[in-house]
């Protein structure tokens, strides 16, 4: 099976420190898969780009630097740079793209494969995960994978009549909405436990994470993660405390929930 890991990023560039080791700590990606990198910023610097991705152990590395390719702005310019990649690279050639944001690190090849492995075997044509907490039925735009097939196109493609409209309708609703409209057959990810979303390593061996402490300290000895989410707990001792209160209203009526480690590791200021 051939695959392509496709970043499309509009702000994150220190993230990109970190890939080339959780790449290299990977068997099959670092030998058979293909980086592709698609940046519509203007203000990050071409070439310094290039030489963080150069060290990115993989069979390739691939880069589009566009920033006159982003009409969409925050809202729309992940698809639009989806869009513009698969004109750029061609992505017919491969089997399966897996898409990511640069704050989404590769901990763990196997399940993120497997799970392919099982979409393939099953005729499906994408892999998704859910978005959670109180909004419309949406799909996760930071993590999916699809077969690059001329249908699924027009799926990338649907930003573009909201470009006119001063409605901003949010990218993941219209994933969501596009995907069912084009009869593509899918699969949920199994990536988040229980159906509760948090920042640490999830089921597809996947870790979005935006403290880049946490990330480091997870290289040396991942373990070590745990101190930060300690102290951010300290930091924010009414934030810490809602959430052991919530866990314990979870558990008194009997709802499924992560352990008090796994909800602290997304506690933020604001929910």
């Amino acid at each position: 099976m051939k695959i392509a890991v496709l970043f499309t990023s509009h702000r994150q560039f220190p993230e990109l420190d970190f890939h080339p080791a959780f790449f290299d700590r990977t068997t099959r990606l670092k030998k058979e898969a293909d980086i592709l990198f698609h940046c519509n910023n203007a203000v990050i610097d071409e070439a310094a780009l290039r030489q963080k991705l150069e060290k990115i152990p993989a069979r390739s590395v691939t880069l589009r630097y566009a920033p006159q390719e982003n009409t969409g702005g925050y809202p729309y310019g992940q698809f639009e740079a989806i869009s513009d990649m698969w004109r750029f690279a061609s992505l017919q050639q491969w089997d399966w793209v897996i898409h990511l944001h640069p704050d989404l690190f590769i901990a763990d090849e196997r399940p993120l494969l497997a799970a392919l492995e099982a979409a393939e075997a099953d005729g499906k044509q994408l892999l998704v995960s859910k978005v959670f907490g109180h909004r419309a039925p949406s799909f996760a735009t930071d993590c999916f994978a699809f077969k690059p097939l001329p249908h699924i196109q027009p799926i990338f493609d649907a930003y573009r009549p909201f470009l006119k409209t001063p409605i901003v309708v949010a990218l993941e609703t219209i994933f969501f909405i596009e995907v069912h409209r084009s009869g593509v057959p899918y699969v949920i990810a199994p990536r988040h436990r229980h159906g509760h979303y948090h920042r640490d390593i999830d089921g597809l061996g996947v870790w979005h994470e935006h403290d880049l402490r946490r990330v480091a300290a997870y290289l040396k000895s991942p373990s070590s993660r745990w101190w930060y989410t300690a102290e951010h707990c300290l930091r924010h001792p009414w934030t810490a405390l809602r959430t052991v209160t919530q866990s314990i209203g979870r558990s008194i009526k009997g709802i499924p929930q992560d352990s008090l480690p796994a909800q602290w590791s997304r506690i933020e200021e604001e929910d």
